[in-house]
């Protein structure tokens, strides 16, 4: 199949018809298969200038994919950079992800094979346990069942409060200093126990799988809270996209989290250090004091306060929500 038909099967596959889906669309055909904009606006039944403008108007999304994408693409890694042991889950997966590329070359050599071995003291089958192991995670559980979660929550809210939490590890160098904000949150601190409370209400929707009326309402106090401190809402918009989509794919794996965490602090720290740093980590998890009097959570004043940065909390709207909103004004 060459790159035209490629590019003619995603495209017909995705048939993406908001703006910033055709700008995502095209930036993943134009990255993987060299796409032009006249023939990927051809194939979409638009002109180049409404292609031309989608792109203008979601530049920032459009550009961080591309980037993405590219990033995603490279064939070659540089083997004399890699002397260091700290790795996040992104870098091993892209380097476990090189290596089965070169494997399956038409150069292919077990020399990759040989230094990814040596550089982490893994054997074969453990280093792809461990690449599936992660799927034991909650965080990776909710991906991979986010298409079935979609059906009785808001995957996007959910989506977003993962992706801006200060307090959550999401598998990437970006989130590394989560947990370890997690750990030293102190539970009289009114924000903090405000996101616990969201946090446990979606636990528990989860659980009774029916979304709880005022799960929205505790998205919202929790995101006023932060505009109302400066705390800038940071958040990947392309991952907040795919969890509004439901389109995680579940792994699996016969790991437990102790034994995927332990991997890592060991591909981090060495064996022995490893071994001890896995330990404190673990022992802190545990060392929490006892919960005190919950915050009170009064609906009326969120929704006050919230009216105040209305467009602030807006994000990725659908059309039919952008029409809603143009016609209050």
């Amino acid at each position: 199949m060459n790159n035209k038909q490629l590019i003619e099967e995603y495209l017909r596959e995705k048939a993406p018809t908001a703006q910033l889906d055709v700008a995502l669309a095209f930036a993943e055909v134009k990255a993987r298969y060299g796409a032009l904009q006249k023939d990927v606006a051809s194939i979409l039944g638009i002109n180049d200038r409404s292609l031309r403008q989608y792109i203008s108007n979601n530049k920032e999304e459009y550009e961080a994919r591309l980037t993405e994408l590219q990033a995603e693409i490279e064939t070659e890694i540089d083997y004399s950079k890699l002397n260091t042991r700290v790795l996040s889950e992104e870098q091993i997966d892209k380097f476990v992800e090189n290596v089965f590329k070169k494997a399956t070359s038409k150069d292919a050599s077990v020399r990759e094979w040989e230094f990814f071995l040596n550089f982490t003291g893994l054997t074969a089958t453990e280093v792809l346990n461990l690449q599936e192991a992660k799927a034991k995670t909650l965080r990776y559980w909710i991906k991979a069942q986010v298409g079935m979660l979609k059906q009785f929550m808001n995957t996007r809210t959910l989506g977003l409060m993962t992706e801006s939490s200060s307090l959550i590890y999401r598998g990437a160098k970006g989130s590394k200093d989560n947990a370890q904000n997690f750990v030293n949150s102190s539970l009289e601190d009114e924000s903090f126990k405000q996101e616990l409370m969201y946090w446990g209400a979606v636990h528990l929707s989860m659980m009774n799988n029916v979304e709880h009326p005022d799960l929205e309402l505790l998205a919202t106090a929790v995101r006023v809270d932060r505009i109302e401190k400066d705390i800038p809402e940071v958040f990947d918009k392309y991952e907040v996209r795919r969890y509004a989509e439901g389109d995680f794919t579940p792994r699996k794996s016969d790991k437990t989290l102790d034994e995927m965490m332990l991997d890592l602090y060991v591909m981090e720290h060495g064996a022995t250090r490893g071994a001890e740093e896995y330990e404190k980590a673990k022992a802190n998890r545990q060392d929490i004091k006892p919960v005190v009097k919950p915050p009170e959570l009064d609906k009326v004043d969120v929704e006050l306060r919230a009216s105040k940065y209305e467009e602030e909390l807006q994000v990725l709207l659908t059309t039919a929500e952008e029409m809603q909103e143009c016609l209050k004004t």
